[in-house]
């Protein structure tokens, strides 16, 4: 008997074991495009903490903080003392951050600063 090419069930079963695969798969794939995402978004965080600190210790002086006192520092003013550079595109849910603020606050007893920079990042 000359065969050429594969049977019926043959080919159901590759169908079926590649089914079952994708199954498995795609699900793991998309799990670990949103915890990179979310890792992200936290480094984008982070990031614009640090240039605020930057821009707080450049300009301490100008900036006149009270005891308590919250000031904010809108991300365009990081953006044009060039202590932020980059996007400002939440990467875990694409909102645009370039219109937001950094809540700043002096500690008198410590002597230091404390920022408040809340977005979603998960």
């Amino acid at each position: 008997m000359n065969r050429k090419g594969f049977t019926l069930a043959e080919l159901l079963v590759a169908i079926s074991i590649i089914a079952i695969l994708s199954i498995i798969i795609v699900p793991t794939a998309l799990k670990s495009l949103g915890k990179n995402n979310a890792r992200l978004c936290k480094t984008l965080r982070d990031n614009i903490v640090g240039a605020t600190k930057v821009y707080v210790n450049n300009n301490r002086n100008s900036l006149d903080f009270s005891c308590g006192e919250e000031k904010e520092i809108p991300l365009s003013t990081l953006f044009d003392s060039g202590s932020l550079t980059g996007s400002t595109i939440n990467p875990y849910n694409e909102e645009d951050l370039s219109n937001t603020s950094v809540i700043v606050i002096y500690d008198c007893d410590t002597k230091n600063f404390n920022y408040k920079y809340d977005i979603e990042c998960e």
